[in-house]
């Protein structure tokens, strides 16, 4: 809950700072004050794990996501997109771990994707950029599964794993291409500061905070969990996020929502819905058939 609060708000945070400088600008900051908390902590094993998560859940995620948010998408929107984690990541644990995919996985999904694409059809008159956006954040939510994946693997191989030291390590892994990412595409960092009032600049210093608070707190969160109890049970309650999200960007943007975004939103609800019904279903009768009957 206090995770999906975090990132529920962390979505307008960003969204606010794309107003004072460019969206991978933000991500290169948020990943650099890291660096300040590397001498406190252990450094974690399996770093070539840690890294792939730093690229996938760090740099691809919110990299694609500050796209997104900076090419139009509202808050409300994105944080409803971005849970499409919650079907990308059981196929890719079916795919790591060889299962059969279930029917109600495949349909569950081909639902999400349809109300993806009245979304991306509804994007302000079905613009190229509305389209454009959809696809950004669609991306941020299939890099966000495969760092979903990657924190089992990391448990796995290293069980109860501290989580802080592998978010803090990663990020300073990732930092240094982000910023000379965001140096090439948006001009030196400091400079797009210069001309902010020093009442912007406290004010994009809170926001900085607090989406470094949502980075650290939400995903130390949400990385113990999935390390705990598995990513296929713990990604549905990331059902949580857009709910939040929405409510959110309405009372701050006032977001007008048409109707045939209400279609899309409510048809990848829908189906994180039933798919959460079809994982409780599937969990009881595999606990049923492993029950001796007594002689």
């Amino acid at each position: 809950f206090q995770g999906s609060t975090s990132w529920g708000a962390n979505f307008i945070a960003i969204k606010e700072l794309i107003g004072f400088t460019g969206p991978i600008s933000i991500l290169a900051v948020q990943f650099l004050a890291c660096w300040l908390f590397l001498p406190f902590v252990k450094r974690p094993k399996n770093l070539h794990l840690v890294a792939l998560w730093g690229v996938a859940a760090g740099g691809c995620q919110y990299g694609f996501q500050n796209i997104g948010l900076d090419l139009g998408a509202s808050p409300g929107i994105a944080s409803v997109l971005l849970q499409l984690q919650a079907f990308f990541t059981p196929v890719l644990l079916s795919v790591l771990y060889r299962k059969p995919f279930a029917l109600s996985t495949i349909g569950v999904l081909l639902l999400g994707l349809f109300g993806v694409y009245l979304v991306a059809a509804a994007g302000r008159g079905a613009t190229a950029t509305g389209t454009v956006a959809v696809l950004f954040l669609v991306m941020a939510a299939f890099s966000w599964s495969v760092g979903n994946v990657t924190i089992s693997r990391i448990e796995q191989k290293t069980p109860d794993v501290a989580m802080f030291p592998v978010l803090i390590y990663a990020s300073v892994f990732i930092s240094i291409p982000v910023t000379i990412w965001a140096n090439a595409t948006e001009g030196m960092i400091h400079h797009n500061l210069v001309g902010l009032t020093a009442t912007e600049l406290v004010y994009a210093a809170v926001l900085i905070g607090w989406i470094l608070i949502a980075y650290l707190g939400g995903y130390g969160i949400w990385n113990y969990l999935i390390s705990r109890y598995g990513g296929e049970k713990i990604v549905r309650f990331g059902l949580l996020v857009p709910v939040f999200g929405l409510i959110l960007s309405y009372l701050v943007y006032q977001t007008q929502v048409t109707a045939l975004q209400k279609a899309g939103i409510a048809l990848i609800l829908s189906a994180l819905i039933a798919n959460r019904y079809f994982d409780l279903r599937s969990a009881k009768a595999a606990q049923q058939a492993c029950v001796v009957p007594a002689e």
